[in-house]
């Protein structure tokens, strides 16, 4: 079993030479300490990053460095080839990270946070508005987007770099949030760029919602959401999105047995929203209830990442032959 597994990580590894798609999601877990390496497209466990204090968000893209948010300690930096943790960053809370992974984001009360992805200065643009922002991203063009909880709703807000207002619509009327993911990045089958996120209003209510921008980047052309069954997902538990090939995952607690199954849901790019592909469990504890949750999936990694994990378990295999011997 374990000489198989290493064949298919070397394999997997050559197949991105020959621009094969596969990914490899990195999944936080709360309560075991660890975060699971996980292929979604072929449904394989791959191992696990382990004695990790209370990881809540995972903010990765590919290469060695990521950065880990725990709950109780604050960011730290890690090198996902080795698994190594290389020292506490700062006890700063972020909500995403840009598309070329260069950079970690946040929006909190008026202000736009930013901070290097292996950790660095912290970089803070005031933003010009009185409304209390729950979660922001910073666009390819440079732009800010943030979310908040205004007296109408859920508001999406786009920005300059400097913190002008550019537009604003409200997301979802009525509602406030209480609890929400990661911000993602996707382009729908016709080209159009969305910003999409998860959240739980305080009524409980679960939402996936898309916001689509203009081809500048200029203006949010509309917003659609959709209401996430209690009945499949944890009505108690943060869930999260990631990026996938032709489209992205809504990854959370399955609502049947929240702490020994992790429920996988993909959908298209076809529209806004998407449309619902498949949806599977795997035994995984990810449950948590935490006002922010993320995983990060990294689409068709790259050949270091998974020969660094392959020689790790050829030095496994080999410690284990020369003791037997």
């Amino acid at each position: 079993m374990r000489n198989t597994l290493l064949i298919g990580l070397l394999v997997l590894a050559a197949a991105k030479e020959s621009r094969a798609s596969f990914e490899l999601m990195y999944l936080p877990s709360i309560s075991e300490g660890l975060i699971y390496r996980y292929d979604p497209v072929n449904r394989i466990r791959m191992g696990s990053i382990n004695n990790v204090v209370a990881p809540v968000n995972v903010f990765y893209t590919g290469g060695a460095k990521a950065l880990v948010d725990s709950n109780t300690s604050g960011n730290h930096r890690f090198d996902f080839h080795s698994g190594i943790n290389e020292g506490h960053v700062n006890n700063s809370q972020f909500s995403s990270i840009a598309e070329d992974g260069t950079t970690v984001h946040h929006a909190s009360g008026t202000n736009f946070v930013s901070m290097a992805t292996i950790g660095g200065s912290i970089g803070s643009t005031s933003l010009a508005t009185t409304a209390s922002q729950f979660s922001g991203i910073r666009l390819s063009n440079g732009h800010l987007f943030t979310l908040s909880n205004e007296a109408a709703g859920v508001r999406a807000s786009l920005w300059t770099s400097s913190g002008a207002a550019i537009h604003s619509v409200t997301a979802v009327a009525g509602s406030t949030r209480n609890v929400s993911s990661n911000l993602i990045f996707g382009t729908t089958s016709t080209g159009v760029q969305v910003v999409r996120t998860f959240y739980r209003d305080s009524a409980g209510v679960m939402r996936v919602i898309s916001i689509p921008l203009g081809t500048a980047g200029n203006t949010i052309t509309g917003v659609s959401s959709f209401v996430v069954g209690s009945l499949t997902y944890s009505s108690t538990s943060t869930l999260s999105l990631s990026v996938a090939h032709g489209g992205y995952y809504l990854v959370g607690a399955d609502a049947s047995t929240p702490t020994t199954a992790t429920r996988f849901t993909f959908y298209n790019n076809n529209g806004s929203l998407g449309s619902a592909q498949s949806s599977w469990t795997e035994a995984m504890n990810i449950n948590n209830t935490t006002s922010t949750y993320g995983v990060s999936n990294v689409v068709a990694p790259e050949p270091g990442t998974m020969l660094a994990l392959g020689a790790g378990l050829a030095e496994i295999l080999r410690r284990r032959k020369s003791r037997r011997s």
